[in-house]
Order: C-alpha cells, then sequence, then structure tokens
C-alpha cells in the first residue's frame, strides 16, 4: 500500500501535499487516503516552542487532529505497512504562515 496523507483544516482537505494555509490555532485532522495493515504517524518536526501533539492513537488510520500553536513549519509523517514488502512513508509539510 502507498502512505497517502489526507490533511483537512477548516473543513477544507488536501490530499498529499503541502499547505501554506494554516493559521495559530487551527484544528488539523490527518487521515490515511488508503487502507494498510499498519500505521505509524509522527509529527517529525514542529516550530520551536510548539507542544503540538495528536490528540489519538499514533497507529490508528487517523491519529487524531493536533492545534497550530505556533507560527512555522509542521511535518508529518506516515509510515504504513512497516516491517512488510509493501511498506511507504510520506511526508507533508504544513505551514503557519509567519
Amino acid at each position: 500500500m502507498a502512505a497517502r496523507i489526507r490533511s483537512t483544516v477548516n473543513g477544507i482537505s488536501i490530499d498529499e501535499q503541502s499547505r501554506d494555509d494554516l493559521v495559530s490555532t487551527d484544528s488539523v485532522v490527518v487521515t490515511s487516503i488508503d487502507a494498510a495493515t499498519t500505521y505509524n504517524w509522527e509529527l517529525s518536526f514542529v516550530p520551536d516552542g510548539s507542544t503540538a501533539v495528536f490528540s489519538g492513537s499514533s497507529t490508528a488510520v487517523s491519529p487524531g487532529n493536533f492545534i497550530v500553536d505556533v507560527e512555522g513549519p509542521y511535518l508529518i509523517k506516515l509510515t504504513v505497512d512497516a516491517g512488510l514488502v509493501s511498506e511507504d512513508v510520506q511526508y507533508v509539510r504544513l505551514r503557519a504562515l509567519t
């Protein structure tokens, strides 16, 4: 399976692309577009001073949401089918404009 990330902010969903339309206090929901055997979500990078974390399980089809609390880039990483031949990774950068 391919790792494909959908991000939704203020009801607007974008598939597999970075976005630069975030502002502080936005609630961002990320979801795997495709079904997989396993999921592993990470906030691989957050701006200095950010306390952003996912609200749910990092091993679910969606780890829930996180709140944009600091301006700057947030890097989301999704690994699917870890340890299998079909293992795949996708990164998506979401940025709160400064």
